[in-house]
């Protein structure tokens, strides 16, 4: 009764094993196989101390051990593959089917489905020489226990005995070649089947990832950054994520979300609560990826957010009410420059190697795609600074021609009629300002095209700040004085290593600009002493510049105030903060107390670069260029 028990049970649990070759159901196989040989050893037991026959005791013994070999071969599977448990367990039934067949009448047909029962166990994890030799061990074990039972318990005569073995032993080897061979075909056409479907799933997958990027290619057929960064985690969710988010790095490098998307409304709320949280867009794994430009993988949040998350921090509640399990952040790269990163992340199994592709795929377009965009706006807005700076030279070249041309005429008339000599000599000093006026303003393109082409050249040598800014304010002052500006000086000796040319170049602009919007109102210009640094100021009391422009005005072609009531071409400041640069130090502007502003430049005193061929030294007579 308990052998045929445990057959059956072996006979379902062999089918269920070549079936799924799963190891968490060995594990309970052998655990019920266990719980069985437990139970009948106990059953053997109790009749052994009953009936008091030995072949129950005998039986109980066989079940003890058995379950103990099948106790190891639970724990072996459990640490490693099934091929060996599988066999421990084959050779064990057929151990314990010779007691069997020599104590019971019914052993050898047992013997004989128990071989059976423990190849067809063992087929699925024993190949090779190792299930041929379990094949020979069960054959002659069957021969022989046979021919011994029938010998021992029959009294035939030991040529029958071995004869009926042999039938035995031939009838059970062409039973288990019959069963292997279906087995071997049934293995083949489950591995086609297995290969089918995984074609099948990779066709899907592959047309899954085709129709998302040709919704890629279309979106992206936009020229509008926004626009495109909206369509970015659309195209990913629900597709291959849960939540996907966009972060793009602003034009000081920071980084900024600017979209996402979830899918469902849980999610969605949970997200933009995320939005809010500054952490969000500044985590590390997207710094990682925007610095390395590499793509950075999580196949378990819990235990990342555990490790690098304080437990308090709001952001770590949101994430865990995500309840996501994987996540990918994938940088988007432009002419090997990052420009922004892509967060896709979902609650099931990690991403899996063709979803990294498509993200990356995914990536590479949109990346490109931006660039293109933004290379579109620059271009637009290069031409409409174009536009405006040909309207303003304009202006500005027409306005001191005109009135130089005017002047001539006069003086011609007057020179014709017998003028005398202070009224033409006015009528040509007017003219004469306007051909000066007209030079400056070539010599200011001039010095732009040279400055944006990066060509400043410096020519070092020990000089006092004081002296050049009085100079620059005396050559000014007739020009200030005709605005209504008076000029205010009040500059300490600071010595240090200079170009004296381009640091007069830089009081000029600064001065230029306090007359042309400080005007009617006083200008004090000083210089101070800072250590290692000398500070120029030049305070006017005009419009002022709104907080908002004060980054902006040192912009090429800007202006504080745009507009034709202010003459210029918008690239004076250009030239200053270009020139300070140059010199290694800084410029800033701010309010000044009463209305007005404050331009501040600070240059060290040396250039740390000096000592370098890039720069001449004071009487070498060379002008090397020193690159912006």
């Amino acid at each position: 009764m308990a052998q045929a028990i445990i057959i059956i049970g072996m006979g379902e649990a062999a089918e269920r094993i070549r079936a799924d070759r799963d190891r968490a159901w060995f594990l309970r196989f052998g655990t019920t196989l266990l719980a069985c040989e437990a139970v009948f050893a106990v059953v053997f037991g109790v009749a052994a101390i009953v009936i008091r026959r030995r072949s129950f005791l005998l039986g109980a013994i066989d079940l003890v051990l058995l379950g103990v070999v099948t106790a190891l071969a639970r724990s072996r599977a459990r640490r490693g593959g099934l091929a060996a448990p599988a066999q421990i367990i084959g050779y064990a039934i057929l151990a314990h089917c010779v007691l069997t067949a020599l104590v019971f009448p019914w052993g050898a047909p047992a013997l004989t489905i128990a071989a059976l029962l423990a190849l067809i166990l063992a087929f699925p994890y024993v190949q090779g020489a190792a299930l041929w030799r379990l094949l020979a061990a069960s054959v002659v074990t069957i021969a022989s226990v046979t021919a011994l039972s029938s010998v021992l318990r029959d009294s035939e005569p030991v040529p029958a005995a071995w004869r009926t073995g042999v039938v035995w032993a031939g009838s059970t080897a062409v039973g288990v070649l019959i069963v292997l061979l279906l087995a071997q075909q049934r293995r083949r056409l489950e591995q086609m089947i297995s290969r089918e479907s995984r074609a099948r799933a990779a066709a899907e997958r592959a047309a899954r990832h085709a129709a998302i990027l040709g919704e890629v290619s279309r979106h992206l057929m936009s020229l509008d950054v926004n626009e495109t960064f909206a369509h970015i985690p659309r195209l990913l969710v629900p597709a291959i994520a849960d939540v996907a988010t966009v972060v793009a790095l602003d034009e000081a490098g920071m980084p900024r979300w600017v979209a996402e998307a979830a899918a469902d409304d849980e999610l969605d709320a949970i997200v933009q609560a995320l939005r809010g949280d500054e952490a969000a867009s500044t985590l590390a794994p997207v710094h990682e990826a925007l610095t390395t430009v590499e793509r950075r993988s999580f196949d378990d949040i819990p235990r990342w957010l555990a490790d690098n998350v304080p437990a308090e921090h709001p952001f770590r509640h949101l994430v865990e009410r995500l309840g996501v399990r994987a996540a990918m952040v994938i940088p988007l790269v432009a002419r090997g420059r990052p420009t922004g990163a892509i967060t896709i992340a979902r609650r099931g199994a990690p991403f899996a190697a063709e979803d990294a592709a498509i993200a990356e795929e995914l990536a590479g377009r949109v990346a490109l795609a931006l660039d293109n965009a933004r290379l579109f706006r620059d271009s637009q807005r290069a031409v409409r600074m174009r536009d405006d700076f040909i309207s303003i030279a304009s202006h500005e070249l027409r306005t001191p021609l005109t009135a130089t041309q005017l002047h001539l005429r006069a003086a011609s008339r007057l020179a014709a009629n017998g003028a005398t000599d202070p009224v033409l000599a006015g009528k040509i000093e007017h003219a004469d300002r306007g051909i000066r006026r007209l030079v400056t303003l070539v010599e200011s393109l001039l010095d732009a095209s040279q400055i944006d082409q990066e060509r400043i050249e410096l020519t070092l040598q020990p000089m006092d700040m004081a002296d050049a800014v009085r100079d620059v304010v005396a050559a000014y002052e007739e020009d200030a004085r005709r605005a209504g500006c008076a000029l205010d000086v009040r500059a300490e000796s600071v010595v240090g290593r200079w170009d004296r040319t381009r640091l007069g170049q830089i009081a000029t602009n600064l001065l230029a600009n306090a007359v042309k919007y400080g005007r009617g109102a006083p200008i004090e210009i000083t210089v101070e002493d800072a250590g290692d640094r000398a500070i120029l100021s030049v305070r006017d009391h005009g419009i002022g510049v709104a907080p908002a422009d004060r980054a902006r005005i040192f912009e090429r072609f800007e202006r504080a105030a745009p507009g034709s009531r202010y003459g210029g071409f918008g690239i004076g400041l250009w030239v200053v903060a270009r020139l300070v640069r140059a010199l290694g130090g800084t410029v800033g502007v701010d309010a000044a107390d009463g209305g007005g502003s404050v331009f501040t430049v600070s240059l060290p005193r040396r250039l740390e670069s000096e000592r370098s061929p890039g720069i001449a030294r004071a009487g070498s007579g060379r002008r090397p260029a020193q690159t912006v």
